[in-house]
C-alpha cells in the first residue's frame, strides 16, 4: 500500500535531499540561500575590512603630522605668554622703582 521512496539513481546529496519531496526542496533551496547570503556578508565585511586599514593609513599620513604641528604650536605660545608675562614683570619692577 506505502512503498518507500527509492532511493535517488544519482546518490548526490540533491538527490538524497529531493527524497524527502518538498521539504528536501525547501531545504535545498534554503542552503543554498544562504550560502548566497554567506558568501555576499564576508565579500562586504572583507571591503570594510580594507577601507579601515586604508583609512587608518591615511590617519597616520595626515592626522599625525597635523597633530605634531598643533603640539608644536601651542608649546610656542605658551613660551611667548611666558617671555610677554616675564617683561611685564620688568616693566611693573622698573615702574615700582621710578616710584610711578
Amino acid at each position: 500500500m506505502f512503498a518507500a521512496p527509492e532511493p535517488a539513481s544519482t546518490g548526490s546529496i540533491v538527490g538524497i535531499v529531493l527524497q524527502y519531496g518538498i521539504l528536501g526542496v525547501a531545504a535545498l533551496i534554503l542552503f543554498f540561500v544562504s550560502r548566497r547570503l554567506y558568501e555576499r556578508e564576508q565579500a562586504r565585511a572583507d571591503r570594510l575590512e580594507s577601507d579601515v586599514r586604508r583609512l587608518n593609513e591615511l590617519m597616520v599620513e595626515q592626522m599625525v603630522p597635523a597633530l605634531t604641528r598643533s603640539t608644536e604650536a601651542v608649546a610656542n605660545a605658551q613660551r611667548l605668554m611666558e617671555e610677554i608675562r616675564r617683561q611685564k614683570e620688568i616693566e611693573d619692577a622698573a615702574r615700582r622703582l621710578r616710584g610711578e
